[in-house]
């Protein structure tokens, strides 16, 4: 929208004013006139920065002229061009005063009429002015106007944007070399009654042609200034005094860019140059001004409206133009949606037809069918590859007088298996007109033959391989083939695809149904047959239980019994022994009691050897109990050690130890685990040759899972012996498993101890490791919890200790009558040993054969203490037992339980049937006097 430069208010008009311009007397010496503007000019060059934008145009306004005042009423006006004019007639200007050189006539207005833009600015146009006194109505200076506080005022800005440059620089400039002087310079702006001379350079274009480079400019302000700081126009040159650089701007630019530019600057000269730099003309604020004069307003209005008439009749036939094209459109779109409307019909129609049949032969005749009636081919076909790689017409559809290729064979030119590979890339093979596109004679006559003058053919791709081909032909015209058709039928192609993949889904579930069927027949079938063999196995089975718990009970039963029978005579035999040792039987010499010592060794190793048999079944049966208590690991390490220092000092083999601070004691059972350490001390012993080492260790093991809080104590046994091959380590540990070799054959042994220690090992939560090397040595190692106590899946069984070191055995009083023992036993041999060591000792003794004749004596004698073997002919012990504690008059007497039995439960059923203590054979005869001598204090 135009601003109306005439609707300004009176406020916006009073703003165009120059307030406080200079003023001077008439007797003022032009001297010092020139001083006072050049003044007010370096104020406007240091206050740039506080002032704004209408303060630094008033203080450039204000130093471009003075005023001449007599008792206050204006007499003249001297301007930039008048002190140019006065130094090209007088060049020292001295001795002149301004009433002699002043313009006497000046053009005034009076603010009362300053009430139209255009009113000044017509009368600054018209007398060729640039200052225009305003007045009062006592004819009082009030300020000035000029053409730029004119212009920054209106600010037209839509109408600055519809001006450009061409139409209002001026092209008549003048021009000078920047060597010349400044009087000529002077003389050439006063001449020609301009307020600036371009100083440009001349040099040749691209045509050799001299065009001018504007290099800077010299303005009336300039001259002033030079002369106020009274240099010397003959002798300065114009290069040393122009402005530079000189702004410019294009023709083609808009009045709007050239006042930008003169506000940012504080400039009121653009110089006009073209594409190679040369200068065109220069624009001013005058010619800026030019854009308000009514005349020209008018031009262009008139310009506008003619243009607005010629974009109007032009809008008009554009919209019949584009009227016209879109209802051509608008058919030819209808037209389109409609056949598109048709195929997407069809393309539902087709997946319906799938959705609902399973018959492929009715899908694509229906579709042939479809399609050529919405193409309007002339033919219609649907080719599968067959076996033999030729084409075979499973659908076809025909217009009249044309040829059917069904159930025929048909030779194409582009059914040949060279064009296959492009199929299955999805090409589509397009032939517009036969006569027309590059082909052999022989494949043009052959498709001349079949009817075919345009041909499309698109591949139906299935599991990733042709299936087959649709065609759709013209016979007797050439047709090109659309976009929109070939899409059409890409679709089709593809949803035939859909229904092929789906037939043959279907034809597939249909036939896995069916092996389905047959295969959950012979399912049922074998299920019968299982189900019979179940019945058979679990009865086989059950008998095989019954078999092994029979043996197992029987092999309980044979252990029991070898025990007892194995144990009776060694019984005799270490009891005997043990009495002639002790001189029972009479004295004896040196001879015979090395011999007696063979005896005991050999009758004890024989016992060590049961007591294995029996550990190793009582632990694979689950029978042994462990009695856990917290021991000092320093202490379990050090008294194991004892066992074997004889041994180790016989052989010569140095024994370390090697034991970490602070150890924490191990809940385990101390017997079982010093059984553990004296069996692999004894075989590191055995198996180290003279002057070897054994080595013992024992430290704690970094918890080295965070998820776990169990902790470990690590005992290691290390000797230099021979070694073990890798493939015989785990036969170390199988119970009566020897390793054939040299070594072994050297050393006896039942190949039990190894196998004892892992299962012992095992039972306390922990494991046992074996890593060696042949000419080596070995080591053996022992993990074992050592703090939580719910890791060990153990039973502590609180039973009485009857070790032999924790009783002390006492003679008795033969002050007093000999305390009376009735010993209740059917073995001879085993009567003959008790009798005469416990004779031996002072006791008086009764024998019973069997537990009747025990309850008999025991009513009828009362002796102090009964001894009662527990497997005796007749009644058992265990009977006799249970009679006598029936007896009130029986009830205190101690009977202690000797018998042979050592399986899980014997030592129970024992004290169970009333027995005060168990002792198993054979029996220590030693440990007998002093648990018989216990007993007989307590009671």
């Amino acid at each position: 929208m135009l601003i109306n430069p005439t609707s300004l208010t009176q406020g916006e008009l009073s703003s165009a004013i120059v307030r406080n311009p200079l003023v001077v007397a008439p007797e003022t010496m032009v001297i010092e006139a020139i001083a006072q503007m050049s003044g007010i000019r370096t104020i406007c060059q240091t206050a740039n920065a506080v002032h704004n934008l209408l303060d630094d145009i008033n203080i450039e306004e204000r130093s471009s002229c003075v005023v001449v005042l007599k008792d206050q009423q204006l007499v003249g006006i001297l301007t930039e061009r008048d002190v140019v004019r006065l130094i090209t007639q007088n060049p020292t200007l001295e001795n002149l005063l301004i009433r002699d050189v002043m313009t006497s006539s000046v053009i005034a207005m009076r603010e009362s009429e300053f009430t139209d833009l255009f009113f000044a600015v017509n009368l600054l146009q018209q007398h060729h002015i640039r200052h225009l006194p305003i007045l009062d109505e006592h004819n009082c200076l009030v300020g000035l106007v000029t053409h730029e506080s004119l212009r920054q005022t209106s600010r037209p800005v839509d109408l600055l944007r519809l001006r450009l440059v061409a139409e209002v620089m001026t092209m008549d400039v003048i021009c000078e070399s920047p060597h010349a002087i400044m009087r000529e310079i002077a003389r050439l702006m006063a001449e020609h009654r301009v307020s600036s001379v371009v100083i440009i350079q001349e040099q040749f274009n691209n045509e050799q042609s001299r065009i001018k480079i504007p290099l800077g400019i010299v303005t009336e302000r300039d001259v002033v200034q030079f002369q106020a700081l009274g240099l010397d126009f003959q002798t300065c040159q114009a290069q040393a005094v122009m402005s530079t650089p000189l702004f410019t701007v294009q023709p083609t630019d808009s009045l709007w860019v050239v006042q930008q530019i003169m506000e940012q600057r504080l400039i009121r000269r653009l110089a006009v140059t073209g594409s190679q730099g040369e200068l065109l003309g220069i624009v001013t604020q005058s010619s800026l001004l030019q854009a308000f004069n009514p005349l020209e307003l008018y031009k262009l209005a008139e310009i506008l409206e003619k243009k607005v008439l010629r974009l109007e009749e032009e809008k008009i036939e554009i919209l019949e133009n584009r009227t016209i094209e879109l209802k051509q459109q608008v058919e030819e779109r209808t037209a389109t949606l409609k056949t598109k409307a048709d195929q997407e019909s069809l393309i539902a129609m087709i997946a319906s037809q799938i959705r609902s049949s399973w018959e492929l032969p009715d899908i694509l005749n229906m579709t042939v069918e479809k399609v050529r009636m919405i193409l309007g081919g002339d033919r219609v076909v649907i080719w599968q590859v067959q076996p033999n790689r030729q084409m075979w017409a499973l659908a076809e559809s025909t217009g009249n007088n044309i040829i059917v290729l069904s159930n025929q064979r048909v030779s194409n030119p582009y059914f040949a298996p060279g064009y296959w590979d492009n199929y299955l890339q999805g090409r589509i093979r397009e032939v517009s007109d036969i006569y027309t596109t590059e082909m052999i004679e022989s494949d043009r006559a052959l498709l001349e033959k079949l009817q075919i003058r345009a041909q499309v053919l698109l591949p139906i791709i299935h599991d990733q391989s042709l299936w087959g081909l649709i065609e759709l032909t013209a016979s007797y015209a050439a047709r090109q083939w659309h976009s929109n058709e070939l899409e059409f039928l890409q679709q089709i192609s593809t949803q035939l695809a859909i229904a092929i993949k789906q037939v043959a889904a279907y034809e597939q579930l249909q036939l896995e149904l069916c092996e389905r069927q047959q295969a959950e027949q012979k399912l049922a079938q074998l299920n019968v047959e299982l189900e019979q063999r179940v019945q058979d196995r679990t009865a086989e089975l059950q008998s095989t239980n019954q078999e092994l718990a029979r043996a197992t009970r029987l092999k309980d039963e044979f252990l029991a019994n070898m025990s007892h029978e194995l144990r009776t005579p060694l019984n005799a035999i270490l009891g005997m022994t043990e009495g002639i040792q002790e001189e029972v039987f009479g004295v004896i010499n040196e001879k015979q009691t090395k011999a007696l010592q063979i005896v005991t060794s050999s009758a004890t190793h024989l016992l060590s050897l049961i007591n294995d048999i029996l550990d190793v079944a009582k632990i694979e049966s689950g029978q042994i109990q462990l009695n856990c208590d917290s021991i000092p690991l320093n202490h379990l390490c050090s008294s194991s050690l004892t066992f074997i220092k004889q041994q180790a000092f016989q052989k010569h083999i140095q024994l370390e130890t090697d034991f970490a601070p602070n150890l924490p004691h191990l809940l385990v059972d101390e017997l079982r685990i010093r059984q553990v350490l004296i069996n692999l001390l004894t075989n590191a012993v055995k198996f180290t040759p003279e002057g070897g080492k054994v080595i013992l260790t024992a430290f704690r093991l970094p918890n080295l899972e965070a998820s776990t809080k169990q902790k470990y104590i690590r005992i290691t046994v290390v000797d230099n012996g021979m070694g073990i091959s890798p493939e015989n380590i785990n036969k170390l540990f199988r119970p009566f498993v020897q390793i054939d070799s040299a070594l072994n054959r050297k050393h006896s042994g039942t190949g039990l101890g190894l196998a004892l220690v892992k299962k012992i090992v095992e039972l306390h939560g922990g494991q046992v490791e074996l890593t060696s090397e042949l000419e080596v040595g070995s080591c053996f190692t022992i993990d074992l919890p050592c703090e939580s106590e719910s890791s060990l899946k153990i039973n502590r069984a609180a039973q009485p200790n009857n070790g032999e070191e924790n009783i002390s055995s006492t003679q008795p009083d033969l002050t007093v009558k000999s305390p009376l023992i009735l010993l209740a036993e059917d073995n001879e041999a085993n009567i003959s040993t008790f009798t005469s060591y416990l004779e031996a000792k002072g006791y008086r003794l009764l024998v019973a054969q069997n537990g009747q004749e025990a309850i008999d004596l025991a009513k009828s004698e009362h002796p102090d203490l009964i001894l009662m073997d527990i497997q005796m002919q007749g009644m058992d012990g265990l009977v006799a037992t249970r009679y006598i504690r029936q007896d009130l008059e029986l009830i205190g007497i101690p009977i202690i339980a000797l018998t042979a039995l050592a399986m899980k439960g014997d030592r129970e059923r024992c004290l169970e049937a009333g027995a005060s203590d168990y002792l198993s054979k054979p029996v220590n005869l030693k440990k007998l006097a002093a648990t018989v001598d216990h007993f007989l204090m307590i009671n």
